[in-house]
């Protein structure tokens, strides 16, 4: 895929000189900013730096703007009634160690809101809510026993609350 421009918000360089696309890693969006002929930034000091191939080269910018602003995101709903019996039932089928692919809504974010009794827990997953953040800060999610991938998460995308 080859485009004349593209335009992304990323993450601040670090001290080489690279940015990185922040939340916005996913491959299309990769593929689009390694292929185009101008790439036109803004660099929000907000944005998380991510690891994989989310690395540009501050060389390859054509124009920028620096922003300080909040990420876009949206808040979860309150959680059904059907949504919490089906987050019940597949919270009780994932055993420890297990590599999770998870979405995003309201039965994942169920799902996860009932996993904190788990151990080493591993993500592989195109997207992922605020849950699994928990999940990681609480220790649950280690990937310590996944077989591709060993103590990562791997993800493409990522939904901000």
């Amino acid at each position: 895929m080859t485009s004349d421009w593209t335009s992304h918000a990323i993450a601040a360089e670090d001290a080489v000189a690279a940015v990185t696309s922040g939340a916005r890693v996913f491959v299309h969006g990769a593929a689009a900013t390694h292929s185009a002929r101008s790439i036109i930034a803004e660099i929000n000091e907000q944005m998380p730096r991510t690891l994989g191939n989310t690395l540009v080269p501050f060389t390859r910018i054509n124009a920028f703007i620096h922003t300080n602003r909040p990420l876009n995101g949206h808040a979860p709903e309150p959680a059904t009634t059907v949504e919490d019996a089906i987050g019940n039932h597949v919270a009780s089928l994932v055993p420890d160690g297990a590599t999770l692919q998870m979405g995003i809504g309201g039965i994942p974010d169920a799902v996860l809101r009932r996993l904190f009794d788990k151990q080493d827990l591993g993500i592989h997953t195109e997207m992922f809510s605020d849950g699994v953040v928990d999940l990681v800060q609480a220790g649950v999610i280690t990937n310590r026993l996944k077989h591709v991938h060993p103590g990562r998460s791997v993800t493409s995308h990522i939904t901000l609350v």
